[in-house]
């Protein structure tokens, strides 16, 4: 199985303030007027400043692939992935939390989930023009496939740079994702 890795620059990845702001609960990107304005700008320029987004993935047959959810029946091959931002996120929040600077922290973690998000998106986008239509992208915990196989999808890729609590499936750095696609048709060639 080769293992592909993904890195795209931090400006590639970067959500918008408006998401950030929904994230976090504010119905609207607020205005320079706003009380919410000056500390949104400012989680978004820390978290611009601390992430190091990277990925890896690694198409298989499907019968190579483990534990599939119910909707893969059928597929010809799977694509294994991962993302994340990295540990100095995580960092950044906890000390914010710790400290009591809720309000940092909690618009920081909104962020990292958006960035996350755009970073695993972007790698989806790659895989689809490689592979062609497939199926949604699936996470482990959602639907009928427990959240225990992070662990098992992680030691396929071989990667140390995310992992997962065998016993829980919660992944170290927490703004990552472990996914599966579902791949129907022939093989196109690899990105």
């Amino acid at each position: 199985m080769i293992v592909h890795p993904f890195t795209p620059g931090p400006a590639e990845v970067l959500p918008s303030k408006r998401d950030v702001a929904f994230r976090a609960g504010y119905k609207a990107l607020p205005g320079p007027e706003e009380p919410m304005y000056a500390p949104l700008a400012a989680a978004y320029r820390e978290g611009t400043r601390l992430i190091a987004p990277r990925g890896a993935w690694a198409t298989v047959g499907a019968a190579d692939a483990g534990k599939l959810p119910a909707e893969f029946a059928g597929v010809a091959r799977v694509t294994l992935g991962v993302t994340t931002l990295g540990p100095a996120l995580d960092d950044a929040i906890a000390a914010h939390l710790t400290a009591g600077r809720t309000l940092p922290g909690v618009l920081l973690d909104a962020f990292g989930s958006e960035t996350v998000e755009e970073v695993t998106d972007a790698l989806d986008a790659l895989l689809r023009a490689s592979h062609g239509p497939g199926t949604r992208r699936f996470s482990p915990g959602y639907g009928d496939l427990s959240i225990l196989e992070n662990a098992a999808i992680l030691a396929r890729l071989g990667v140390e740079f995310v992992a997962a609590n065998p016993a829980t499936g919660i992944l170290t750095p927490r703004k990552s994702t472990v996914f599966l696609i579902g791949w129907h048709g022939e093989q196109k060639e690899e990105a």
